[in-house]
């Protein structure tokens, strides 16, 4: 099997269904400022998105998505991840990265990468890599959501599809 280096297609089309356009910046629940399709920092200029910035379109919103999958997110799953991965398996990861990062602050202020990568590596067992996942990265602003806890669930059910 070749090594999956890309998203799918199928996953663009899943990930703006979840993020759902919208053409003016506004804040998501965790307050991080957003536009398009769940677009926080400009791929091609590494600026974060701001509430001044000007609206778009949708094929701005499109390539704003396939940019950021291109250029951050598939290299953070290559980087991060065993190199055997299947496509839904990539897929799940990179959605899981698009929406959640790959890194969290812990309670001394350190940027941690998420568990998730480590646990992909060592193959973590189903039942215990579903409990992980579905609990992870489920809140904004300190509250669950449930938008949040749906999307790990089909994150989930992808990577073992």
């Amino acid at each position: 099997m070749p090594k999956i280096t890309n998203v799918s297609e199928s996953l663009i089309v899943k990930t703006k269904k979840s993020e759902k356009f919208v053409s003016k910046p506004y804040k998501c629940p965790s307050g991080v400022c957003t536009i398009g399709y769940g677009t926080t920092r400009y791929f091609d200029t590494g600026k974060k998105v701001t509430g001044l910035d000007k609206p778009i379109n949708e094929v701005e919103g499109d390539r704003l998505i396939r940019g950021h999958f291109r250029t951050v997110v598939s290299p953070l799953v290559d980087k991060l991840c065993r190199d055997d991965l299947d496509q839904e398996e990539f897929d799940a990861i990179a959605d899981f990265i698009y929406n959640a990062g790959a890194t969290y602050i812990d309670k001394k202020g350190k940027v941690q990468y998420y568990n998730l990568f480590v646990n992909v590596n060592k193959k973590l067992p189903k039942a215990e890599m579903v409990k992980y996942w579905e609990n992870l990265a489920i809140t904004g602003g300190g509250v669950k959501l449930n938008g949040l806890i749906a999307r790990r669930k089909e994150e989930v059910e992808l990577y073992y599809s």
